[in-house]
């Protein structure tokens, strides 16, 4: 989560979408990814066929569905 704060909390890097991958379904701990301003958590799968699935579903919204504002920062 420090990676995070740290993208959250600098100008220039605020505007780039966070996407945090873990294995947690803690409500705190998912909470609290979203109060550091995480635009998305995905629990993290347990196959590898699986977790490609997500990554390439993660990389085709942010770069093909998603419009994206770059006057931020």
């Amino acid at each position: 989560m420090t990676v995070l704060k740290s993208i959250k909390s600098t100008p220039s890097l605020v505007h780039i979408p966070t996407v945090v991958l873990s294995n947690t379904w803690e409500p705190e701990e998912v909470r609290g990814i979203y109060t550091a301003q995480c635009n998305c958590f995905i629990r993290k799968p347990d196959d590898l066929p699986q977790f490609v699935r997500i990554i390439e579903a993660c990389y085709k919204f942010w770069t093909v569905v998603a419009t994206l504002c770059k006057c931020l920062g």
